[in-house]
């Protein structure tokens, strides 16, 4: 069955846009008139390797078109596929760049981008998590329609949903390339996971040791009381089982529930409390 997910995603974005989408015929359009899109889950742009796009753009032109749908503005259309060509193609000077006009809705739009960055391998490991976790939050998806979509297995997508529970300094490590997403998955369970980030760095530590290093740590018993965060809460819960999560806070309760769209996930979810309780 994954052989099949996958070959969705290698297919291509021009067959995927083909069969499920109006498209209109490729133009010119003034760049000043195209704007970066919601829809974008790649948030960081490496400024040498935009440059150095832009001279082949400046020497080449720009081969391949944006793929773009019109915005709210009037005369304004929003990037849906190849904001890095756009930023190149700005900073080479260009005053028009070939598109393709695309009449499509904001869910559509998110999950072809998500595609096509992970086919190109674009994203780092949080614009990764952060857009499977739009699909969930924005448009009701469970993680086994997000592994799906994008042709990943579901553990893939949860292990990588799992990152978003990480501190502020690791995930800024992770963004700068100072650690792996391995180093950040091994540190998910510790509760001293700012410090072990520091040292992976001071001490160049690989993945294994990590690995050892929180384990060795692990069962020294509760530090504090968590505090009670809504978001935060449903985004954890969210990483770890194939359901739909409603947090609710109140005086003297937090509320959570669970909505299964299928039953093995159900029965998943039960057989994983039942192993919890007899470790």
């Amino acid at each position: 069955m994954m052989k099949e997910k996958k070959s969705i995603l290698g297919r291509g974005l021009d067959e995927l846009f083909e069969s499920k989408i109006e498209t209109l015929a490729p133009r010119e359009l003034p760049i000043i008139q195209i704007m970066p899109g919601d829809s974008q889950p790649r948030r960081h742009f490496d400024p040498e390797k935009i440059s150095q796009l832009s001279v082949s753009i400046r020497d080449a032109g720009l081969i391949q078109p944006i793929v773009v749908r019109p915005s709210n503005e009037h005369n304004i259309y929003e990037i849906i596929a190849g904001e890095r060509r756009w930023l190149a193609a700005k900073e080479a000077g260009l005053e028009t760049v070939p598109v393709v006009v695309k009449s499509i809705a904001d869910r559509e739009a998110l999950k072809l981008a998500i595609i096509e960055n992970v086919q190109r391998e674009d994203l780092n490991v949080l614009e990764e998590a952060e857009a499977y976790n739009r699909l969930i939050l924005e448009h009701n998806y469970t993680q086994d329609m997000v592994a799906s979509e994008v042709g990943k297995s579901r553990s893939h997508i949860a292990n990588t949903l799992r990152l978003l529970n990480l501190p502020d300094e690791i995930k800024e490590f992770l963004i700068n390339g100072q650690m792996s997403a391995g180093h950040a998955r091994a540190l998910l369970n510790d509760e001293n996971s700012i410090e072990t980030a520091r040292d992976i760095i001071h001490n160049n530590l690989n993945v294994r040791e990590v690995e050892k290093r929180v384990k060795k740590k692990k069962g020294s018993g509760r530090t504090s009381k968590p505090v009670a965060d809504e978001e935060n809460i449903t985004q954890r819960i969210t990483s770890l089982v194939n359901a739909k999560v409603v947090v609710s806070i109140k005086k003297n309760a937090i509320q959570v529930g669970l909505s299964f769209q299928d039953p093995w996930d159900l029965e998943d979810f039960i057989n994983a409390l039942s192993s919890s309780a007899r470790a």
